[in-house]
């Protein structure tokens, strides 16, 4: 966060606890923009219990925090594993734009056999919970809400983005200009997926 001037910063590797909810409303005190990066960060071998308290209850509590303390703007980052990991799955390539709702596709559409991949299922199912939990904030009018899904950091396979990109991504979001309530965007230096709306609206370059 180094390139947000006057950053306050809430670190869980300094011991700061999401779970800690006076805690985190004395930080959101004051503030702005509110930029919620925490969370198990990809498919780890964890029971669902811990993404779901992770990624979602947790989630919750910065959204509340935000509400209670007269945050304005809160930028969620998200995943590409949005949309899914199990390969047996048919999906539209390139993987469609969340704002043009061209080729959209959702995780919770089955294969023909059970998923292989649990975790990577668990991590992908925390992901579209946490997203809905900051939809209703921005859809009923009680922050203004951004939500970058982010290709994994530092590339997996033929897809992916860089921590520098991503910072990049994060100070766009912060200072982006429109209220939309509510707004989704694709971030993927490279790989088949859709980023439009962030060449567009967030000024996101690819590399590929």
């Amino acid at each position: 966060m180094e390139l947000i001037p006057g950053a306050i910063g809430y670190d869980l590797r300094a011991g700061q606890d999401l779970a800690d909810e006076v805690k985190l409303r004395q930080h959101a005190a004051g503030c702005d923009v509110v930029v919620h990066l925490a969370a198990i960060p990809g498919p780890e071998p964890r029971g669902f219990n811990q993404y779901f308290e992770a990624n979602i209850v947790n989630t919750f509590r910065v959204a509340e925090a935000c509400v209670h303390t007269g945050v304005r703007r809160l930028v969620y980052a998200s995943s590409t594993s949005y949309y899914g990991y199990e390969s047996d799955i048919p999906r539209p390539m390139p993987i469609g734009d969340p704002m043009t709702e061209k080729n959209v596709i959702q995780l919770l559409l089955p294969g023909p056999k059970p998923a292989k991949n649990k975790f990577g299922v668990a991590y992908g199912c925390s992901k579209v919970g946490g997203e809905t939990v900051v939809s209703y904030y921005g859809l009923v009018g009680l922050l203004d809400v951004l939500i970058l899904r982010f290709a994994p950091v530092d590339f997996i396979w033929d897809i992916g983005i860089t921590r520098a990109h991503v910072a990049q991504a994060v100070k766009a979001a912060v200072d982006y200009e429109k209220k939309p309530r509510l707004a989704v965007f694709n971030v993927s230096e490279k790989g088949p997926i859709d980023t439009l709306a962030a060449e567009r609206e967030l000024g996101f370059q690819r590399i590929d």
